[in-house]
């Protein structure tokens, strides 16, 4: 009989055995489950049958029905490369590729296809990848994979520079502003995936950004939920605005409103307090802080603090410093009072309003200025005789003060009727003025002339009137008040000779000396009744020997008149205008 052959699966295609065989000679495969006979080899070699074998039907055949077995890559999950997806050519996405393995019961490795139906870019989320083998018969196995592409890449965010504002009030600066706002808008965020319009960007500004330095984080989120943040900062700060002004006869001060003190001008004596004698034509500072009221007489200067000490600088020929000595002061000097809420410095005396209603004053005394019953000057403090004053003004060698009671008292010289008693006689205490009540308000000039604001609106004036400033109309000198012809005025201010009054609509007008172009209406011509400045905006005057100052809604100063020292501020001197110039900012 043939030869058996015992093969331990069942054959299909090419002979696995390497015995010889006879070509075309009978031979059998036996299984232990199974027998062929009568099988004829087309062709043997030492490796089996090249050309397969041939099965008798009738003994159950050989043909292959047994599928591959396919082992998948384990589940993968990538990053996303960009809003697409990503590429099917990434490394990690081609070793999962690689990765799938297949296997059959009969045909060699070599013999088996293995496919997959991967895409060419894997998008956002899962896919699932079918890994195919086919053997050489036709047979298909398959399993599945699953690749997953997330994107786990926060998003990159642009914050805008960082700003400086200023605050509105004292609470800061609502991020309502133009400026914060332009800030916050500014800020940009991009994402690798997410398609732009996916992002949502944030910040989580205050309502209102307070005084100092606030730190404002923006973040975006994209559509998977990863965030990306940074930061910037918006810093608001104080700015310092002037808020008073006063004018010494050739020099001038001003007060910011974060207490500290300015000055130009004239610095003979030291009155502009920077620690020189240098006259500036534009402003320098103070070497002093936290002052809340500013007084400029002929040569000095005096300013009160918040704490309620009193200090002064400049000429002290007379003590008008307050300090005890007649020397003479480039710095400030602290005044031995306390207690004091208003001040006044005239010519070279000093006088100061205590909160417990007393006067006193201190400097020259020729002639009764001091209002203590002498004519000796004093380097510190002497008590006026007098109660219930509300309001002071100070003026060349007399003293003014208004009463509670709506009445008017004055001291000192009385040479053109400025003390307004009716005479032309000094008194070294106080006089009461004559004719005149209800006044609301007061000032004196440094050459003899006062003005009363009375509280139905009229304003009045007496004393030296050589220029016309006393506005009547006339170059008279009155004992008693005369009125002026004018109206709703909100402000006035006396200097030496001429006057200036704003009123309550906003105009400026001006009258008395004016050589040096102090009356600021464009000639040099004297007038003996107000005529109008062309300027707008003005909320505080000042006026020194022959300049005037004001001080306009926005901040910003102007001045005019006579300028030899520098006094109008504007960087120039030698020389003078009739006009509004503006005071070089700082």
């Amino acid at each position: 009989m043939p030869p058996v052959f015992a093969p331990t699966t069942r054959p299909t295609g090419t002979h696995p055995y390497p015995q010889e065989h006879p070509m075309n000679t009978p031979c059998r495969f036996q299984t232990s489950s199974w027998l062929l006979t009568a099988v004829f080899c087309a062709g043997l070699l030492v490796q089996g049958c090249t050309a397969g074998w041939k099965g008798d039907a009738s003994v159950g055949g050989g043909a292959d029905t047994t599928a591959p077995v396919v082992t998948p890559p384990a589940n993968l999950t990538v990053a996303t490369v960009d809003a697409s997806g990503t590429p099917a050519t990434d490394a990690t996405i081609a070793t999962f590729l690689a990765g799938a393995a297949a296997t059959d019961n009969v045909t060699p490795s070599g013999s088996l296809t293995l496919t997959n139906d991967a895409p060419a870019t894997f998008p956002m989320g899962s896919t699932t990848v079918t890994f195919t083998a086919t053997d050489g018969a036709g047979n298909t196995g398959s399993a599945t994979a699953t690749v997953t592409a997330s994107d786990s890449t926060a998003p990159v965010v642009t914050p805008p520079a960082n700003i400086t504002v200023a605050a509105v009030d004292a609470s800061g600066t609502p991020a309502t502003d133009a400026t914060i706002a332009a800030f916050l808008a500014g800020a940009a965020a991009t994402d690798n995936v997410t398609p732009g319009v996916s992002l949502t960007l944030t910040n989580d500004a205050p309502a209102t950004f307070p005084v100092g330095s606030t730190t404002v984080t923006f973040t975006a989120t994209d559509g998977a939920g990863n965030t990306g943040s940074a930061t910037a900062t918006v810093t608001v700060t104080v700015v310092s605005v002037v808020s008073a002004i006063v004018a010494g006869d050739v020099h001038t001060v001003a007060l910011k409103s974060d207490g500290t003190l300015w000055s130009w001008g004239d610095n003979t004596f030291g009155q502009l307090g920077d620690g020189t004698v240098n006259n500036s034509t534009t402003p320098v500072q103070v070497a002093i802080s936290g002052a809340n009221a500013i007084a400029a007489g002929l040569s000095h200067t005096v300013a009160l603090k918040s704490d309620g000490t009193l200090w002064s600088w400049g000429d002290n020929t007379f003590g008008q410093l307050g300090d005890g000595t007649v020397n003479n002061s480039a710095t400030p000097v602290q005044v031995a009072i306390s207690g004091v809420s208003a001040i006044e410095v005239g010519e070279g005396h000093t006088v100061a309003l205590k909160s417990d209603g007393t006067l006193w004053s201190w400097g020259d005394n020729t002639v009764g200025q001091l209002g203590d019953g002498t004519f000796t000057s004093s380097a510190t403090p002497v008590q006026v005789p007098i109660s219930g004053v509300s309001t002071i003004a100070a003026g060349g060698n007399h003293t003014v003060a208004l009463k509670s009671d709506g009445t008017l008292w004055s001291w000192g010289a009385n040479w053109y009727g400025q003390l307004g008693d009716g005479t032309f006689t000094n008194s070294a205490t106080p006089v009461q003025v004559v004719a005149i009540s209800g006044v609301s308000a007061i000032a004196v000039g440094d050459d003899g002339h006062n003005l009363a604001l009375k509280s139905d609106g009229t304003l009045w004036s007496w004393g030296r009137n050589w220029a016309g400033q006393l506005g009547d109309g006339t170059i008279t000198d009155s004992a008693t008040p005369v009125q002026i012809a004018i109206s709703g005025v909100s402000a006035f201010a006396a200097g030496t000779g001429h006057t200036v009054a704003l009123k309550s609509d906003g105009t400026l007008w001006s009258w008395g000396f004016n050589a040096s172009g102090q009356l600021g209406d464009g000639t040099f011509t004297d007038r003996a009744t107000p005529v109008q400045i062309v300027i707008n905006g003005v909320g505080a005057i000042a006026t020194g020997g022959e300049h005037t100052v004001v001080l306009k809604s926005d901040g910003t100063l102007w001045s005019w008149g006579a300028n030899a020292s520098g006094q109008l501020g504007d960087g120039t001197s030698n020389n003078i205008s009739a006009t509004p110039v503006q005071v070089a900012p700082w």
